[in-house]
C-alpha cells in the first residue's frame, strides 16, 4: 500500500517528456517561380512537415515553354464560335469576349525533395494588353502531397503573368504556391458559357477561379505546435508531490483510518 501512491508519478513524469517534445507535424507547403526571362529556371522554397525549409534553383519543364507570341484577347465580339459570354457575379455585368485558353501542366525536380508535377484547369486568358495576371486552380503531386478536402481536390494555385510582345502578347512567369491538404482560397468571380452548337449559350463555368500571388511573394511559413515544457513539468512536479503526500499518509495511518 505504502508504494503504490509513488507509482501514480512515474507516468507522469514519461508523459510529461514525452508530450514536451516537437512531435506534432505541420503540412508541407511550399512554392515555386520560373520566367521565360530566365530560360524557365525558377526559385523554390517549401516547408517541410518539421518546420525546416529547403531552397533552391529548378529548371521547369512544360508544353508552355514553347509559347511564343499569343493574340491579345478583345471584347465586344459577336457570340459564336471563338467568342463566349462571361459574367462578374460580382457586378452582374457580361460581355462577349474572344477565347484564348492556355494548358500550363508542368512538371520539375526539387533537388533532394525529389520530382514535383502539377496539373491545371486551362487558365483562359483575359482581355488587355497585356492581359492581366491570371490564376486557376491544380492538383500538386509529388514530396508526399496528396489531395485536400477541397470539393475539386485541388491543392495548388498556379499563377500566369503576362508581357506585350510586338504583334501581341506572350506568357512571361509562372508562379505555383502548394500545400498538403490544405484548400486554396478561390475567387469565384468570373463565369462563362461558351456556345453550343445550335448558338446558344450553354453553362455556366467559373474560369480562373485561384487568386493570384504576386511573383516575389515569400512563403508563408508555419511554426511547429509545441506543448510548453515548462507546463508539463509543472505537472510532473504536482504528481510527485501528490506521491509523496500520500505516501506519508500511508505511513501514518497505515490501516487506511
Amino acid at each position: 500500500m505504502a508504494g503504490h501512491p509513488n507509482s501514480i508519478s512515474c507516468p507522469l513524469v514519461v508523459l510529461a517528456l514525452f508530450l514536451s517534445t516537437p512531435s506534432w507535424a505541420i503540412p508541407i507547403n511550399g512554392f515555386l517561380e520560373t520566367t521565360a526571362e530566365s530560360g524557365w529556371q525558377g526559385n523554390y522554397s517549401v516547408q517541410l512537415t518539421d518546420g525546416t525549409i529547403v531552397s533552391g534553383v529548378n529548371q521547369v519543364n512544360g508544353s508552355f515553354t514553347g509559347i511564343s507570341a499569343l493574340p491579345l484577347v478583345i471584347t465586344g465580339c459577336v457570340f459564336g464560335p471563338g467568342c463566349g459570354l462571361v459574367t462578374n457575379v460580382s457586378t452582374s455585368t457580361s460581355v462577349t469576349m474572344s477565347s484564348l485558353g492556355l494548358a500550363l501542366d508542368g512538371s520539375t525536380s526539387l533537388g533532394s525533395l525529389g520530382p514535383l508535377s502539377w496539373g491545371s484547369q486551362i487558365v483562359r486568358v483575359l482581355p488587355g494588353d497585356p492581359s492581366p495576371t491570371v490564376a486557376v486552380l491544380g492538383i500538386t503531386s509529388g514530396l508526399g502531397l496528396t489531395p485536400s478536402n477541397f470539393s475539386f481536390g485541388f491543392n495548388s494555385t498556379l499563377t500566369a503573368f503576362f508581357t506585350s510582345v510586338s504583334g501581341g502578347q506572350t506568357l512571361s512567369a509562372l508562379r505555383l504556391d502548394f500545400a498538403d491538404g490544405i484548400a486554396p482560397p478561390t475567387s469565384g468571380t468570373l463565369r462563362e458559357q461558351a456556345p453550343t452548337p445550335d448558338g446558344t449559350p450553354g453553362a455556366s463555368i467559373f474560369i480562373n477561379n485561384g487568386v493570384p500571388v504576386p511573383l516575389g511573394t515569400p512563403l508563408s511559413a508555419s511554426t511547429v505546435p509545441e506543448p510548453s515544457s515548462l507546463v508539463f513539468l509543472f505537472v510532473a512536479l504536482i504528481g510527485l508531490l501528490l506521491g509523496r503526500i500520500l505516501s506519508l499518509r500511508s505511513i501514518v495511518h497505515p490501516h487506511g483510518r
